[in-house]
């Protein structure tokens, strides 16, 4: 009976440092498109998503576009790294059931399924402290975007996503610099602001040319600004 102990003891200790070890968020394979885009929208993405598992489950799924427009003469500064335009469609959000879904701004953000868009942040005083890198992505109702043209003016593009966010400022998720363009579709942790970033390769055209396109993302996460 008393050798029975120490093996309990030594299994549960086994089990409670398998259960630290596990990371609170993984990624997996999503095999499909959700229903939500039009037509047109779907045509344009990957039918394999990022699924994004948390402690409660699914938290959420991104699909990127199969192809997005590159600028061919973009050259990075201090603020901006992506060679991407103001309303051009990059993806698919859904926000699972019950995930308690925040984007960058900590606005809780309903389940369903969501354009998104590339947006600059704006530079007009408001947003100081909000992040160093002005690259962001815009989420959208899915059913309010049906067209996947790019959306010519930041007004309607931010008007368009308050619909997500329910408040007078739009759903926004960050970009941050690519650091290592992933080889295939992996979740990062940023230990010191505890950001868990999804970094995924998708297709760019660049004058005709085809060239990859990382994106990282902060699916979990918030500013502190």
């Amino acid at each position: 009976m008393s050798a029975r102990i120490p093996l309990l003891a030594t299994l549960a200790l086994g089990a409670a440092l398998l259960g630290a070890a596990k990371a609170p968020y993984e990624i997996s394979a999503a095999k499909g498109l959700p229903e939500g885009p039009s037509k047109e929208v779907a045509a344009l993405l990957q039918s394999e998503g990022h699924q994004v598992s948390g402690p409660k489950g699914v938290y959420c799924t991104v699909w990127l576009a199969k192809s997005v427009d590159v600028k061919p003469t973009f050259k990075p500064s201090l603020n901006l790294k992506y060679p991407l335009t103001n309303g051009q469609l990059i993806g698919l959000l859904q926000v699972a059931d019950k995930a308690e879904f925040t984007d960058f701004r900590k606005q809780p953000i309903k389940p369903g399924v969501y354009t998104l868009r590339y947006a600059k942040q704006p530079e007009d005083g408001n947003h100081i402290g909000t992040s160093e890198v002005y690259d962001f992505l815009v989420a959208i109702p899915a059913k309010d975007d049906a067209d996947p043209k790019m959306i010519g003016t930041f007004t309607t593009l931010a008007k368009m996503s308050a619909k997500a966010s329910g408040t007078s400022h739009p759903a926004i998720i960050s970009l941050l610099p690519v650091e290592k363009p992933a080889a295939k579709a992996a979740l990062e942790h940023d230990e010191e602001k505890d950001f868990w970033i999804l970094n995924a390769t998708t297709g760019g055209k660049a004058d005709k040319t085809d060239v990859p396109m990382s994106l990282r993302l902060v699916v979990v996460g918030a500013s502190e600004g």
